[in-house]
């Protein structure tokens, strides 16, 4: 997809069209009368409603609470944290489970190490060879 905006993404998920309101509009249609302020809180329950629709059907939700059983992490901790985060929760139970201690560098000790040094390899090629 090269749209992810919610209309697009019921299109291509659901295959519904959906009605594309911009903010302002929308806000001019609330504060014209009650009967169009009914209309503008009909449309964003149903965009919340297609929202649950595309994570129902992507299962989407099912599939992070799995993640969180077999990492052992919060819910949010899936959906926001990087590998090294779930691979050191994985180890950790592990560990755990077999009555062993993972060692943990303090704060002081992160301080003083040194810092990365990226080295690009380069190789020159051998002169030994020659060009016939």
């Amino acid at each position: 997809m090269t749209n992810y905006d919610l209309e697009s993404v019921v299109y291509q998920v659901l295959g519904k069209r959906v009605p594309h309101y911009s903010n302002m509009t929308l806000t001019q249609m609330y504060d014209e009368s009650r009967e169009e302020r009914a209309k503008v809180l009909k449309h964003l329950v149903t965009q919340l409603n297609y929202s649950l629709e595309v994570m129902t059907s992507m299962d989407s939700i099912s599939r992070t609470v799995e993640m969180t059983r077999l990492y052992g992490i919060d819910f949010d901790s899936v959906l926001s944290r990087g590998s090294q985060f779930k691979i050191e929760a994985v180890m950790i139970r592990v560990t755990k489970a077999n009555n062993f201690l993972l060692l943990s560098a303090s704060k002081m000790q992160i301080a003083k190490q040194k810092m990365l040094q990226c080295v690009p390899l380069i190789l020159e090629p051998p002169k030994q060879l020659l060009v016939e």
